[in-house]
């Protein structure tokens, strides 16, 4: 019980509303798959049963999914130049 006091009183010297002890487990998920950190990990740390669950606490945010399409597109862009290296050397003697 102290410590729920000690956190209520924190959130109101902060002037935080409508904010629950239980919201950091989204941070704490979050923050874990932000930085690379696999579901199946972040499931065991979060003692979580179902990779489901996982999901709906483990968010990616905008930069996270800018990056993921990033490293897309330089493999794209990496295959499309070997294709045209290979197309090249067939022409050329």
């Amino acid at each position: 019980m102290k410590a729920q006091r000690a956190f209520r009183k924190a959130l109101k010297a902060a002037k935080i509303p409508n904010f629950h002890f239980h919201d950091l487990r989204h941070c704490y998920c979050s923050y874990l798959r932000q930085q690379g950190v696999d579901l199946h990990t972040i499931a065991s740390l979060a003692g979580h049963t179902d990779l489901r669950m996982t999901q709906r606490y483990a968010h990616l945010n905008v930069d996270n999914l800018r990056d993921a399409v990033t490293k897309l597109e330089k493999i794209t862009n990496l295959s499309q130049m070997q294709k045209r290296k290979d197309a090249i050397s067939l022409v050329t003697p």
